[in-house]
């Protein structure tokens, strides 16, 4: 994601960022229910993000593209993530990982609101020795 080094340190205060979703493969209850630093809105013109989201085949699952497109108070922030499903996992799977790149992406947006004092970050994986 490209960032200047005053955008990097600006915090608005304000309230939660404003999303516009364009995804038509998307479950906006489930979206909804699972990340709560957003609000999700109807229009684009009411929105400080814009994330598209366009998925495709490929051999061994699907490949959804998330482009993060800031608007409004976070004109200039832009970013895109590539989240790969694979052909073995349920739907239930699909839906989850795409909600965790989703999340992912919202971040550096949610960081310069108050919602920054309610975020977390964990890692779930293994800590290989040689980090410790």
């Amino acid at each position: 994601m490209a960032v200047t080094e005053s955008q990097a340190q600006e915090r608005t205060d304000a309230p939660l960022p404003d999303l516009y979703l364009d995804c038509q493969r998307c479950d906006y209850t489930y979206i909804r229910a699972n990340i709560g630093f957003i609000n999700l809105v109807d229009a684009p013109d009411r929105a400080d993000i814009h994330l598209t989201i366009t998925d495709a085949r490929t051999y061994g699952g699907r490949e959804f593209t998330l482009d993060f497109r800031g608007l409004n108070r976070f004109e200039g922030l832009r970013d895109t993530l590539v989240y790969r499903s694979r052909d073995t996992e349920s739907a239930d799977q699909e839906r989850a990982g795409l909600v965790r790149y989703m999340r992912v992406g919202l971040v550096p947006f949610a960081a310069r609101t108050d919602a920054i004092d309610h975020l977390g970050i964990y890692y779930h994986g293994d800590t290989p020795a040689s980090r410790l």
